[in-house]
């Protein structure tokens, strides 16, 4: 009787694995099932040798889905701008190591998105990717990523909170990219706003509007750490920062940046990185970058050196109590709206003749700075 019923049993279970054997069951991982062409379109990438991937039909989705890795026999490296947006059914969705870029609004207002799994090798998530999956409540970056969009997650949500600034970080590194602050939502800072930017040890990277800059903060310090600072980190989303920095450093241990004269200035390429209206602008950097002093509201006078060859898009814009420039025969290049918006910018002393500037590349939007008393030949004091 005994050998019966065990025999009974062992039919039972064997039974119950055929059928789930037959309906595919899953109760973790997203079935491979859901990665064939019934639900992606892919678009071959000459250039990289690859494809990218979209939805075919965000309406028609199973709940939790596995990106694949190859198509055709090629890696799959880029999901495309708006490529699963608005999908409300999906609430898992797991990115392959192939996957290099995430492009902007890829998942955006995914709002039943729940968890997101990003592959090893993404290096770049674009803005929006995953604004309005207001249920994700945690995400972990690889290290390899290097660029963050605008509002590629709800960093209030996702991020962690240090002195007033976001990060988003990997499994070891909870702080390496800042990438918002707390200045605008919370209602501690608004009643006593920081007067100084401080940033944890440990970050890295500080990408576009990470570090918004407001008319309270006095300082800014650059840890030890970072090695990449985007242009506009320290810009607020279109509306622009007011610049009333009076001083500037870096960490002497820093190997890519370091500050000279109350100047930010990237180490490899020469480039002024952030200016205030107490820098003096040294004899050594190569350009000013975009928005190096944009919005500085109370500098009066500035002169560019003899080793600047550029000044670039919107590196001035906006400094309206600036009524005087001297800029040095060797600026080959002004870019668009560099001197936008210096509506007392009055005079500008050039050091070569006015042949040689007429020969600037001199970008548009600079009304200000082409219809100021251009004074040529001028010989700067010792």
């Amino acid at each position: 009787m005994k050998t019966k019923s065990k025999a009974v049993l062992i039919g039972i279970f064997i039974l119950v694995v055929a059928i789930l054997a037959l309906v595919g069951c899953d109760f973790d991982t997203p079935s491979d099932t859901f990665t064939s062409e019934e639900y992606f379109d892919f678009t071959y990438l000459e250039d990289s040798d690859s494809y990218s991937i979209r939805a075919k039909d965000t309406s028609n989705l199973p709940s939790e889905i596995s990106l694949p890795s190859t198509y055709n026999g090629k890696p799959v490296t880029l999901i495309c701008e708006n490529a699963f947006s608005g999908c409300i059914d999906l609430t898992k969705v797991v990115i392959p190591d192939s996957v290099t870029t995430i492009e902007k609004s890829a998942f955006y207002y995914c709002r039943n998105l729940r968890k997101v799994v990003i592959g090893e090798a993404v290096t770049s998530i674009g803005g929006w990717a995953f604004c309005g999956c207001e249920k994700i409540s945690n995400v972990i970056v690889p290290d390899s990523l290097e660029y963050l969009g605008y509002s590629a997650f709800e960093y209030d949500i996702v991020g962690t909170k240090y002195k007033g600034h976001i990060y988003l970080g990997t499994k070891d590194n909870p702080y390496k990219i800042v990438v918002g602050t707390t200045y605008l939502s919370s209602i501690i800072d608004l009643a006593f706003p920081p007067q100084k930017i401080t940033l944890h040890e440990n970050t890295r990277i500080i990408v576009p509007y990470g570090v918004p800059i407001h008319k309270e903060i006095s300082s800014v310090n650059i840890p030890s750490k970072v090695y990449l600072i985007y242009e506009e980190a320290f810009q607020y989303y279109k509306v622009g920062s007011d610049n009333y920095i009076e001083t500037i450093t870096v960490d002497s241990r820093n190997p890519y940046y370091y500050s000279q004269g109350n100047c930010l200035i990237e180490k490899e390429t020469g480039t002024l990185v952030l200016g205030c209206k107490n820098s003096e602008v040294p004899d050594n950097i190569t350009a000013i970058g975009e928005w190096a002093f944009a919005r500085c509201h109370n500098l009066t006078d500035v002169t560019i050196p003899d080793s600047v060859n550029a000044i670039c898009e919107y590196s001035f814009v906006v400094c309206d109590s600036l009524t005087s420039v001297v800029i040095s025969d060797s600026v080959t290049f002004i870019g668009s709206g560099a001197f936008n918006g210096c509506d007392n910018l009055t005079d500008v002393y050039y050091t070569g003749t006015e042949e040689e500037w007429n020969a600037i590349d001199i970008g548009d939007w600079n009304e200000n700075l082409t219809s100021a008393t251009i004074h040529f030949n001028y010989v700067p004091e010792e």
